[in-house]
């Protein structure tokens, strides 16, 4: 038995307990369950547990004020439900377009786009969850009236196709949330969030079927996984109906003018693909380097120099 030790990482506490020898060699460190604000949630018909982590700022950029978030909600969803919704979206097709994190095939499948359901079976299923559960939630927490779900991905993760998803933003997203629906215990590693520009910061999030995982646009994560299958559910959201009319991105146009670089870090990365304009770009990229984008940097300054 390996004797516990707390570690502090700003205000992100890290329990390094009893570890398996898998865990151990992979370097695997999950999200202390100690260390949230927890409280129990009722919304609506829905009642369960939200664990709720503050990842300051200054980790990646010293000095630099405010935070990122992220929460997980147990115990609201049904295991079986998450079960049901695993048995559909396996006998779906997947897309195998280039992904715009890594060029790679994407290997996934999009029940809605830009706010309509593309799968109206799938949608049968989700739809109350979204207008009752998700929807709700996200708005108080994020002070956010009218937060509206622009996208639902799914995404998988086979030993014959993907093993990884880089470290990344969700550009197009004010918030994200993702639905577990493979059990953790079929899969090692799996999500993780990164609050520095470090890999060791990595700290992976466990989800039970029917857990969900929500975090602000300025949370860098990914997926790593070392063996097994992983099947996630993930909800993109807009701060608008209008933002997901236009597929424009307004809530970095506010943060950017306040001098957060993840803001503009992301509007810059909008501005090249044609989503934004008006938008100082070296400065932008500037901040990118800061917040440790330096491949970002490189490359986008190739293209301006």
């Amino acid at each position: 038995m390996v004797s516990p030790r707390l570690y502090e990482l700003g205000t992100l506490s890290v329990l390094v307990a009893s570890r398996s020898a898998w865990e151990l060699s992979h370097g695997i460190t999950y999200l202390d369950p100690s260390s949230p604000v927890s409280r129990n949630l009722q919304i609506g018909g829905y009642q369960g547990l939200e664990e709720r982590w503050l990842l300051e700022k200054s980790l990646r950029i010293p000095n630099l004020p405010g935070s990122s978030s992220c929460m997980r909600l147990s115990k609201l969803l049904a295991p079986s439900f998450a079960q049901q919704l695993l048995a559909q979206v396996q006998s779906q097709s997947y897309a195998v377009d280039n992904d715009s994190v890594d060029g790679l095939p994407s290997f996934e499948y999009y029940p809605m786009i830009n706010g309509t359901w593309s799968d109206e079976e799938l949608g049968k299923l989700l739809q109350p969850m979204v207008q009752e559960l998700i929807l709700p939630y996200v708005r108080s927490r994020y002070s956010c009236e009218e937060c509206t779900v622009a996208e639902i991905l799914v995404r998988r993760y086979l030993s014959e196709e993907r093993r990884t998803h880089n470290l990344h933003f969700d550009g197009h997203a004010y918030a994200t949330v993702v639905l577990g629906l493979t059990p953790p215990d079929e899969y090692e590693g799996g999500l993780y969030i990164q609050p520095t520009p470090h890999s060791n910061s990595r700290r992976f999030v466990q989800l039970e079927p029917g857990d969900l995982f929500v975090h602000s646009f300025d949370l860098q994560h990914g997926v790593r996984l070392w063996s097994g299958s992983r099947y996630s559910l993930i909800f993109w959201i807009k701060s608008s109906p209008a933002a997901v009319a236009t597929g424009t991105t307004p809530w970095y146009h506010r943060s950017a003018a306040e001098g957060d670089p993840d803001a503009m870090y992301n509007l810059a990365g909008q501005f090249l693909q044609g989503i934004e304009g008006e938008v100082d770009v070296m400065e932008a990229l500037m901040c990118g380097c800061k917040i440790g984008k330096v491949s970002f940097c490189i490359m986008e300054g190739q293209s301006f120099g």
